[in-house]
């Protein structure tokens, strides 16, 4: 169709008005055939580099795994079809959060409007979210089944990349359709919520099952051989639910895209500025409900009450109770396993699971930053709100530690420490500053991001006042003078994670 056509009023198809649109933008960049050439060529040597890495670390890892225990059970089949069932939980909880089928943007004030076919304008994003599943899937599938055991060959490293592949891929064009299903407002919010949850649910199983697995060495005589194969099928199916999602795609209304495409957005610049507060409040927003169940808290002054209404959210917050008690038990696991075992290599998943843990429970204190007149309609100084804040915090981390660190062979005397920093940490996490965006951007493969200005305040405090932790660890054993350093530290780096300017607190 040419532009005299257009003019003489006849209505372009939705993927011819794509089209232009893709020219225009090519042409104010400058990009010619041999930038999408240099792109493409780009983006194979990142994946040829990072599949080489991948496979040398799972080959190090499977190494170690046998020279620690060369008679242990290899749980290589089961673990593997686990670890894609937790992948497939995600796809689904993670799809239906951001989308899978949304327009954000410029594509949702100038396109949407427009009266043309929105199957040909959205057929991107209904096949975004299942390639991006079938990539997801080919690439952890093999990764998983080396890991846990599973000897190098080129035939089962195929047929579990197909596997994995094919499943994702099939999830992601599942939530696809059924986000076509016509509903109201509140029942499409409704769906989200339920879809989502089940995704949760899905992960939380999986690693249990995964947990299970490890404790117990294996399950003896079950084999999957090649019975991998059946991914192809799944693959299949998956291209055919695509076609059906693309077809129906006329049934979204033009609300819901905005809204989804909205969110996908604020995830991708969350990701890109490696701002996770952001990202955790981009993919939360999915889970407010209309209604709220009461609770029979009471407060007893300012100091309790910001304390009660951080652990009633805690309390309102299913994914955030079932995330605290999965990174417990992923540290357990970790410390039962022959890889990684009660060495040096365990405080990393100790600090990153405690962390994770701690910071599900401080959304109060996030709110808290993200509205500073929360905090400051107080009669409080900024100190005395940051510590009430670090109530609900302190409870995930007691949890966590009296699971995952009081429970390690001489290293109970240490789980109060833990919970008392890891708190700390989370606070002043929630509480560090905004990306300073008149800064010059950081170059990334995705584009420009803004400066990741404050990015590490928390986590230098759980480092900090964890590292004698991380010395025993190193040493085989807790002496009394590293648990008296241990406590010293803690105090210290305690009294940096209160430390605030001025008497109230500030954005």
């Amino acid at each position: 169709m040419t532009l005299p056509e257009l003019v003489r009023g006849a209505v372009p198809s939705g993927r011819h008005v794509r089209r232009i649109t893709e020219d225009i933008e090519g042409a104010r960049t400058g990009r010619g055939f041999g930038d999408v050439v240099s792109d493409l060529w780009y983006a194979v040597t990142c994946v040829v580099l990072l599949a080489v890495t991948a496979y040398g670390t799972a080959a190090v890892v499977q190494e170690a795994a046998t020279a620690a225990q060369p008679d242990a059970v290899p749980i290589g089949e089961a673990g593997t079809v686990l670890v894609l069932v937790a992948l497939c939980g995600g796809v689904l909880a993670l799809g239906t959060r951001l989308g899978p089928v949304a327009l954000g943007g410029g594509g949702a004030g100038w396109w949407l409007p427009m009266p043309v076919d929105r199957r040909g304008l959205l057929r991107p994003s209904v096949l975004r979210w299942p390639a991006i599943a079938l990539a997801a899937g080919v690439v952890a599938g093999p990764l998983a089944a080396l890991s846990l055991g599973l000897p190098p060959a080129v035939g089962p490293a195929l047929a579990w990349a197909a596997l994995g592949g094919g499943a994702a891929a099939l999830v992601g064009a599942v939530a696809a359709v059924v986000q076509q299903r016509p509903a109201d407002a509140r029942g499409l919010r409704r769906r989200e919520r339920a879809l989502a949850g089940v995704g949760d649910g899905v992960v939380a199983a999986a690693v249990i099952g995964l947990a299970v697995l490890v404790l117990t060495g294996g399950w003896p005589g079950w084999h999957l051989h090649r019975s991998a194969w059946v991914g192809l099928p799944l693959l299949v199916a998956a291209a055919g639910l695509t076609a059906l999602a693309d077809r129906g795609v006329e049934r979204l209304d033009g609300a819901t895209l905005r809204r989804l495409g909205s969110l996908g957005q604020r995830a991708q610049v969350a990701v890109l500025a490696l701002d996770l507060r952001e990202l955790g409040r981009a993919l939360t927003s999915v889970e407010a409900r209309d209604r709220r169940r009461s609770w029979r808290l009471r407060a007893r002054g300012p100091r309790s009450a910001v304390a009660v209404a951080d652990l009633t959210l805690l309390a309102r917050s299913p994914r955030a109770l079932v995330q605290i008690a999965v990174l417990a038990l992923v540290a357990v696991v970790a410390a039962r396993s022959p890889v990684v075992g009660t060495g040096i290599a365990l405080y990393p998943v100790l600090l990153l699971t405690g962390f994770w843990a701690a910071s599900s429970a401080a959304a109060g204190a996030r709110h808290g930053e993200l509205v500073p007149a929360l905090d400051r309609s107080l009669p409080l100084s900024a100190r005395q709100v940051r510590v009430a804040r670090g109530a609900a915090p302190l409870v995930a981390a007691v949890v966590w530690s009296a699971v995952a660190v009081a429970t390690l062979p001489g290293l109970a005397a240490v789980a109060p420490v833990w919970a008392v920093v890891l708190a700390a940490a989370a606070v002043r996490s929630a509480y560090r500053p905004p990306p300073k965006l008149r800064q010059p951007v950081i170059a990334s493969p995705m584009g420009g991001a803004p400066p990741t200005t404050g990015m590490t305040q928390g986590v230098d405090v759980a480092l900090l006042g964890t590292l004698p932790t991380a010395l025993a660890l190193y040493v085989g054993v807790l002496s009394p003078t590293l648990l008296a350093v241990q406590w010293g530290v803690a105090a210290a780096v305690l009294a940096v994670a209160l430390a605030v300017t001025g008497r109230r607190p500030s954005a």
